[in-house]
């Protein structure tokens, strides 16, 4: 959680100096600075100084060079072919960005890679190539979305005008979500011995990988079509001028809060169909998919799927928000199928059975 701490801080210090300063920056410049500049930072704070082992190996420097190369290249197609072929405008952040300061992120990744960055287990040419390569290609598809949301996120932070206190929900929102792919964002990017976060275990199942990937881009395009509400109306439409407006507000922000503090807590070891540690401190010492849980309260009690529907529609809309919870809750089932091979987390899955918040519940009404 500290990592996620200082990070949203470096993050937040960064904006606020970009934002208030009016020189001749574009957006797009102000965005990558804030972003780099958050990360470097953050590196300096939490980088295992015994792990920093001076290494000018020629062979092992060039061919972990290939593999950057070659992940840059792939991760340039694949983002191009998202925006050019299926019109998903959130990878024309990284395929431009990328391809523009490549030769620093070279430069970059070379004087990592010689201060000990990457163990030779970890490297392709050495390691189990079973275990690496699904690792590229979780890393290729999470990592090129997952910085066109932060881009996006940034971008409309930055151009706000002025604060407007009927849009509290949103900004609350927008704050959330940017912190939640900003952190994402760190994990992916940065999975090293330096940081604790090393990759441990892909999860191998093809029912896992289904239910994970149908929820990002590009397969979120269908995800949608298929389960949208028919009607447009939100919680707003539903509680404006009622009493309850204000209580359904601050179930909505809390929700939301309490979603993006789940994510916080996994520090830099946030990754999907990835093992990297144990994470027990927080809401995960009451339940064990808190982000899950929080998220999908928030969507029925934002969405209000009941309001300004009848028949057929209502069914519909129904039927659709209990798909999206049902597609969590197999992701829920398949990442414990996947964690349950390991002792810690066997350990923490019974403790949170025992003393959890739905087992105390249960006692609590006497059920057994």
């Amino acid at each position: 959680m500290k990592e996620s701490i200082v990070l949203i801080g470096a993050f937040l210090f960064y904006l606020c100096i970009f934002k208030s300063i009016n020189i001749l920056i574009s957006i797009e410049l102000k965005v990558l600075l804030i972003i780099s500049m958050s990360f470097f930072t953050v590196m300096l704070i939490f980088v295992n100084k015994k792990n920093i082992k001076i290494n000018f190996k020629y062979e092992f420097i060039k061919k972990t060079l290939i593999e950057f190369l070659f992940f840059l290249l792939i991760s340039l197609l694949y983002a191009k072919i998202m925006k050019e072929y299926f019109g998903q405008h959130i990878f024309s952040y990284y395929y431009a960005d990328v391809l523009i300061f490549s030769p620093f992120l070279v430069i970059f990744y070379l004087g990592l890679v010689s201060c000990g960055y990457k163990r030779k287990e970890d490297v392709f040419f050495y390691g189990d190539k079973r275990k690496l390569i699904p690792k590229f290609l979780i890393k290729i598809f999470f990592l090129t979305f997952i910085y066109g949301s932060l881009s996006i996120c940034l971008t409309e932070i930055l151009t706000i005008p002025s604060f407007n206190i009927n849009q509290v929900d949103y900004y609350i929102y927008l704050l959330g979500l940017t912190f939640d792919v900003l952190i994402a964002l760190f994990g992916y990017t940065f999975a090293s011995h330096w940081f604790c976060n090393r990759v441990e275990s892909i999860d191998n199942s093809l029912k896992g990988w289904l239910v994970c990937i149908i929820c990002y881009p590009p397969f979120l395009y269908f995800y949608k079509i298929l389960l949208s509400q028919v009607d447009n109306y939100t919680w707003g439409d539903w509680a404006k001028g009622q009493w309850y407006y204000y209580p359904w507000l601050i179930l909505i922000m809390t929700t939301w809060l309490l979603y993006w503090v789940s994510n916080a807590h996994f520090g830099f070891k946030f990754a999907n169909l990835s093992w990297r540690g144990l994470v027990d401190q927080g809401l995960y010492k009451h339940f064990r998919h808190p982000s899950y849980l929080f998220k999908n309260i928030y969507w029925w009690a934002y969405t209000v799927p009941f309001f300004g529907v009848m028949g057929f529609d209502l069914i519909h809309n129904f039927l659709a928000m209990s798909a999206i919870s049902l597609i969590y809750y197999l992701r829920a089932k398949t990442e414990e199928k996947h964690l349950l091979r390991f002792p810690e987390y066997q350990q923490y899955y019974q403790w949170v059975e025992q003393h959890g918040f739905f087992a105390k519940i249960k006692k609590w009404l006497k059920i057994h």
